[in-house]
C-alpha cells in the first residue's frame, strides 16, 4: 500500500475498449475529462448531446425519447429575459426563437440516436440526486436557466425513482443492441452548494440506485470512490475544494485504462502518447541539425501511429 494513498487495484473487466470502437458519454462534468482524455488519443468520441447534466431524471431525457421516438416540442421550452431555453438541455442551449431552437435540439437529438445505434460503450455520469422541479406542473428540469428560485421546488430523489427510470430503459438497450456495453460511474465533484451533508446524502442515493441496477451486462467504474476514498486529499483538488484537479484526473483516467484497454490500445496510446509529445514540444530553433532531427522523429513517430489507426493526425 502507498503511504498517502489506498491505491485501489482495479481488475480489468472481461470487455475491453479498443481503437475502433465508438463511445457515447452523457453525464457531468467529470465524465466529460475522462472523454476530453479519450478524445486527446483520438479514439471516436461524442459527448453529452444535452449538455453537462448532474441528476439521473435528466440524464435519461435523450434515451427515452430514443426509445419513444419522440421530438421536443415548446412544452419543453421555458422563456427567460427574451430567450428560450429547453427544461432539458444545459444553459448554452438557447434562442430567441422558438423554433430555431427546436430545430436545434431535435437535430442534436437525431445525431445522438445514430451515435448510441453504432456506438460499442456508453458511459453514464450521474453527479447529483438533488433535483429542482418547475412548480407549475411539477416537471423535473436539466437546469433552471437563471430563473427565479421561488419558480422551482428543491428535493433529493430517492433509490426507488431513480431505478425505476432506470431499470425499463437499460433492459430495452441491452434488447436493442446486445454488443453495448454500459458503464455506471458516480461524479466525484463535490456539491457544496447543497451542504456539505447533503452532498453526501446525494452521493449515497447515487451510490445505491446504481447498484441496484447493476448486472452481468451493466458495470460500474469507481470514479468516485478513486478520488474520495483512494487519493482522499484536498491536494487533489481544486482551491474550490470541491472538483479534482489534473493530478486526480490523471490518476482516475490511468485506473480507467487498467479497467478497460485492452493489451493492443494500451500498446497504441503509449505510442501515441509518445507523438504527442514530441508535436508539442517547441524547438529553440526552427534551423540547423537538430531542428532536422526533431521533424524526423516527429514524422517518424507518427507513421508508427498512422500504421496502427490510419486517420490519426
Amino acid at each position: 500500500m502507498h503511504p498517502y494513498h489506498l491505491n485501489i487495484q482495479i481488475k480489468p473487466y472481461a470487455e475491453t475498449l479498443d481503437c475502433n470502437d465508438k463511445l457515447l458519454f452523457i453525464g457531468s462534468c467529470f465524465s466529460e475529462h475522462i472523454s476530453y482524455k479519450l478524445t486527446e488519443i483520438q479514439l471516436d468520441i461524442n459527448s453529452n448531446p444535452n449538455g453537462t447534466i448532474f441528476n439521473p431524471v435528466s440524464l435519461a431525457q435523450p434515451i427515452i425519447r430514443f426509445l419513444n421516438n419522440t421530438l421536443y416540442t415548446e412544452n419543453d421550452l421555458i422563456e427567460n429575459n427574451g430567450n428560450h431555453y429547453s427544461i432539458h438541455h444545459h444553459s448554452k442551449l438557447f434562442n430567441a426563437d422558438k423554433t430555431d431552437l427546436l430545430n436545434l435540439l431535435n437535430k442534436k437529438q437525431e445525431a445522438f440516436e445514430e451515435q448510441l445505434k453504432t456506438a460499442k460503450w456508453l458511459f453514464i455520469t450521474f453527479g447529483s440526486a438533488w433535483v429542482y422541479s418547475l412548480k407549475s406542473n411539477q416537471t423535473i428540469v436539466a437546469n433552471c436557466h437563471k430563473i427565479p428560485q421561488n419558480n422551482f421546488e428543491k428535493r433529493l430523489l430517492n433509490i426507488e425513482e431513480i431505478s425505476t427510470i432506470w431499470a425499463p430503459l437499460l433492459a430495452k438497450l441491452k434488447i436493442n443492441y446486445p454488443a453495448l456495453n454500459i458503464v455506471f460511474t458516480v461524479s466525484p465533484v463535490k456539491h457544496l452548494r447543497d451542504g456539505v451533508h447533503e452532498n453526501n446524502l446525494s452521493k449515497s442515493t447515487l451510490l445505491l440506485a446504481i447498484n441496484s441496477l447493476l448486472n452481468t451486462k451493466i458495470m460500474y467504474f469507481p470514479a468516485y470512490e478513486l478520488v474520495v476514498d483512494d487519493l482522499r486529499d484536498y491536494r487533489f483538488y481544486e482551491s474550490d475544494c470541491a472538483h479534482p484537479n489534473a493530478m486526480a484526473i490523471d490518476y482516475v483516467f490511468d485506473k480507467f485504462k487498467e479497467a478497460y484497454f485492452s493489451q493492443n490500445m494500451n500498446s497504441i496510446s503509449i505510442e501515441i502518447l509518445k507523438y504527442l509529445q514530441l508535436k508539442n514540444h517547441k524547438p529553440i530553433s526552427t534551423t540547423g541539425k537538430e531542428y532536422t532531427q526533431y521533424i524526423e522523429a516527429k514524422e517518424a513517430q507518427l507513421k508508427k501511429v498512422q500504421s496502427y489507426i490510419p486517420f490519426f493526425k
